[in-house]
């Protein structure tokens, strides 16, 4: 039995977790990667199963967030930020944490955590690709894995420890999981102080190059990191991401410094970060306050503000239900740009006020236009089932998860439907693909 609290959901995981990380790494170890010299103790295909198995331990607990908008815009970027990197492994893990708190992180093997709380404290879409494009830095330059070579004494044990406290970590910051990462930290701490620092200047660097090759304002690094330390002054908890990325005097002054090298330009704003934004600002602020807020934002001067206005104060009124207020602005923002995210938002809407009908025809006939697009099959979905039209939800998902594999959402969803259309089969394999995807 697993004892649960809010300070440790995991319960009994986290020593269960470094046991097998410890026997799964040793094992590995006997195997040399001959290929690989920078890593020592840790290859690339053990980085990888390693990543398999927090992915694993992830999808159990329960701690990610659905929103297959937010995921696609948030995976779509790290795509685009990776290919202006060194990493090898490109074939990004994302994890979204339903969690308000400022936190990322990477694990080895390619996984990358967002925390809802960075879409509320990164003002810029270049502030939010800034903190991915310095997880990504820290899996590119292997830092895990130069780490660990550091650590030869304490290698295995070392890093077992610090991938089990990192997801704990990625539930919120836990007591237990900050425990944990300090103690595996203080273990070496007055040799890996300085070494540390240094991995964490090198990620900066690397993640500003990154950056600016992507496109975005390389300022953007400096500006978050300044956002992070003025919300660190003004609360007694610093924001999650300093505990494990800590802010030295010089680092902002340092990273503004290395941006100011690369040719000065224009940087237009980024639309769609601001819608991804206003989703995920609704899901812990008040619709009401919000409601307001959008409204001001929508009569703003810069044309894709305003925009951005409209869209956050039609989804207020959506989650207000308050659903007559909310269709004349969705129908302007469907009638005056040809985006994607405003017609799902049409779609939306008329599934929240019941007007099944028409969702399930506007779907279908984006799904068309956009076969392996997951959120619009999602909405395709949940007006299907709302009109318990179960086998063709069920024939719907059955084509996602082929595009979708790894996806335990889509595994879960195709469970349910097949339950409903008496298809016991389709709901065993579903389960056992769902039941296989968590270990």
């Amino acid at each position: 039995m697993r004892f649960l609290s809010p300070k440790n959901p995991f319960g009994l995981f986290l020593p269960v977790l470094s046991l097998s990380l410890l026997l799964s790494l040793q094992a590995a170890a006997d195997l040399p990667e001959l290929t690989d010299t920078s890593s020592g103790i840790v290859s690339l295909s053990q980085e990888r199963e390693l990543g398999d198995q927090v992915m694993r331990e992830i999808r159990r607990s329960n701690i990610q967030y659905r929103d297959p908008q937010i995921h696609e815009y948030t995976e779509l970027l790290l795509f685009k930020l990776g290919q202006f990197s060194q990493l090898k492994d490109r074939a990004f893990r994302l994890v979204l944490i339903n969690d308000p708190t400022i936190n990322a992180f990477a694990v080895p093997g390619s996984v990358i955590g967002v925390h809802l709380g960075l879409f509320l404290e990164a003002q810029q879409g270049a502030e939010f690709a800034a903190v991915l494009a310095h997880e990504i830095a820290h899996l590119s330059q292997r830092h895990y894995a130069r780490g660990t070579e550091t650590e030869k004494k304490r290698g295995l044990p070392y890093l077992a420890s610090i991938i089990g406290s990192m997801i704990l970590l990625a539930q919120g910051g836990t007591e237990a999981g900050l425990a944990a990462l300090y103690s595996a930290q203080a273990a070496a701490a007055s040799s890996r102080l300085s070494y540390s620092r240094l991995l964490e200047r090198e990620a900066d660097r690397v993640g500003i190059q990154i950056l600016y090759r992507a496109g975005f304002d390389p300022q953007g690094m400096a500006d978050m990191f300044a956002r992070m330390q003025r919300a660190a002054r003004h609360n007694t908890k610093p924001p999650e991401f300093l505990l494990t990325h800590p802010l030295h005097e010089n680092r902002i002054s340092d990273a503004r410094s290395q941006a100011e090298q690369y040719d000065k330009k224009d940087y237009p704003e980024a639309l769609d970060y601001h819608l991804m934004r206003a989703r995920a600002r609704l899901v812990y602020k008040n619709p009401e306050n919000m409601r307001e807020e959008y409204r001001k934002l929508s009569l703003d001067r810069d044309p894709v503000m305003a925009v951005a206005g409209l869209y956050g104060l039609a989804l207020a009124l959506i989650r207000e239900e308050k659903f007559d207020e909310a269709e004349p602005i969705v129908d302007r923002l469907v009638a005056d740009h040809t985006k994607l995210a405003f017609e799902l938002l049409k779609a939306e809407l008329w599934i929240a006020s019941g007007k099944i009908n028409p969702a399930i025809d506007s779907l279908q006939k984006l799904l068309k236009l956009h076969t392996n697009n997951k959120p619009t099959a999602y909405f395709y979905v949940q007006a299907l089932m709302r009109a318990e039209r179960f086998e063709e939800a069920r024939r719907v998902l059955r084509k996602q998860v082929l595009i979708h594999p790894n996806d335990v959402d889509l595994w879960s969803d195709l469970a349910d439907v097949s339950g409903q259309t008496k298809d016991i089969l389709g709901v065993h394999r579903a389960r056992a693909e769902l039941f296989l995807l968590q270990g």
